[in-house]
């Protein structure tokens, strides 16, 4: 896994004991829509692994998608109610995944421990 910050904002590693949780209730909807945009500013051929992922941040009380080619950045905000604080990057592809296959409506995401999936 990998995050994202200036030094001095950067949370604890999520796979570290006592580390903050992620999590976020928001529409599938404009998750997916969020994902789609942000997605091409994606290079999913990168020698740069960390072009091939999406950061997630909580951010004024919103989640932020961002991603970078390092000539072209998107970042596009979506409202959620949020339960936790923190960052985390994630492979676009596999997030866009997981987020097609959930069903419509209000989904619940949770990031800790190392992981990040949908919450019960």
């Amino acid at each position: 896994m990998t995050t994202l910050a200036h030094p001095r904002t950067m949370p604890r590693p999520l796979d570290t004991p006592n580390a903050p949780t992620l999590t976020f209730t928001c529409k599938q909807e404009d998750l997916a829509h969020a994902l789609a945009l942000v997605s091409h500013a994606v290079l999913p051929t990168s020698t740069r692994p960390i072009l091939k992922y999406i950061l997630l941040t909580i951010d004024q009380g919103r989640v932020r998608l961002s991603a970078t080619t390092l000539e072209l950045g998107i970042q596009v905000w979506i409202e959620a109610r949020i339960e936790g604080t923190g960052m985390i990057a994630l492979p676009a592809e596999v997030i866009r995944k997981i987020v097609s296959m959930l069903p419509g409506g209000e989904v619940t995401l949770g990031a800790g421990d190392g992981r990040l999936g949908p919450e019960d």
